[in-house]
């Protein structure tokens, strides 16, 4: 039975909808599943939870199971308005690499506005190309308003092209002069073996930290081996941010590593502070990071 197929039952007696959550649990490899949309118009309600069966946190007495996706070129998860999706110990590969290729983002988060916050938790999963040697022309997440948060997850071996890089985030105007506000905060995860190729920022995260936006990198996260292609206008090896605004920040803290990331401008970190927007930057570790121009 796929996702789409259980979200669209009806509820059983007693359940309340946007209250109650929804678990399924995932107990073998499947190829199934595709435009699984979480938001406030599914029958069961906006609040899923989605983990490998046995899962248990932290716990290592059980399988990964596999979402594989690279044969679609649609979004695996689209969350809207008030949708909450959370994903527990599970392997995600990429969309299609082969032509024509995926364009949309493997994840996808995005608000209308800043009334209703869309959310994503992912906890101990693995991100993993299944053809690492391909490039792809999709970020695996893209953020567009909303809340996400990351923890105890890897994400590795993968080639990008151009814009898109492993986390996306943008803060684009819903109205004149009111951007779209994101909140996300990553921890304990791993990003290794990512490379961008062509035009772009940021192999690992891009972000416009707009309207009181913030990006937060903390809890001895480690990168490891992230570049983009050495062009004068590519900044940030890993992470590139511009942060604008007063309440806009961008934090990475406590034991948080890079190691072996390169680009031509920001080895491993390039950040544009716009109009008081902030950035801390706390008992973090640089190795071998190298760059053409400015910043290692």
């Amino acid at each position: 039975m796929t996702i789409n197929r259980i979200l669209g039952l009806d509820p059983p007696s007693g359940y309340s909808k946007g209250t109650d959550k929804i678990i399924i649990n995932i107990m073998s490899p499947t190829n199934l599943q595709n435009e699984v949309v979480i938001d406030s118009s599914r029958p069961l309600g906006n609040i899923v939870q989605i983990q490998s069966t046995e899962y248990a946190s932290e716990g290592t007495d059980y399988s990964k199971q596999s979402i594989q996706t690279s044969s679609y070129n649609n979004a695996l998860f689209t969350i809207a308005d008030i949708g909450n999706l959370q994903l527990l110990g599970l392997h995600f590969d990429n969309l299609k690499t082969t032509s024509p290729s995926a364009i949309f983002p493997l994840i996808s988060i995005q608000s209308d506005d800043n009334e209703q916050i869309p959310y994503l938790l992912i906890i101990d999963c693995e991100f993993e190309s299944d053809a690492p040697d391909s490039q792809i022309y999709h970020s695996v997440i893209s953020i567009n308003g909303g809340i996400m948060k990351m923890e105890r997850t890897k994400i590795e071996s993968y080639k990008l092209i151009n814009e898109n890089s492993i986390i996306t985030i943008k803060s684009l105007s819903f109205s004149q002069g009111t951007y779209r506000k994101n909140e996300i905060e990553i921890s304990q995860s791993t990003f290794s073996n990512i490379q961008k190729l062509g035009t772009g920022n940021g192999a690992v995260i891009n972000a416009e930290l707009y309207q009181g936006s913030i990006l937060k990198v903390t809890d001895s996260c480690t990168f490891y081996n992230c570049s983009t292609q050495q062009n004068e206008d590519n900044r940030g090896g890993a992470i590139n941010a511009v942060v604008d605004g007063s309440n806009s920040q961008f934090i990475v803290s406590d034991l948080v590593k890079f190691e072996k990331c390169q680009n031509f401008q920001g080895g491993a970190i390039s950040v544009e502070l716009l109009n008081m927007g902030t950035c801390e930057v706390n008992n973090v570790q640089f190795k071998e990071c190298t760059v053409n121009n400015d910043g290692g």
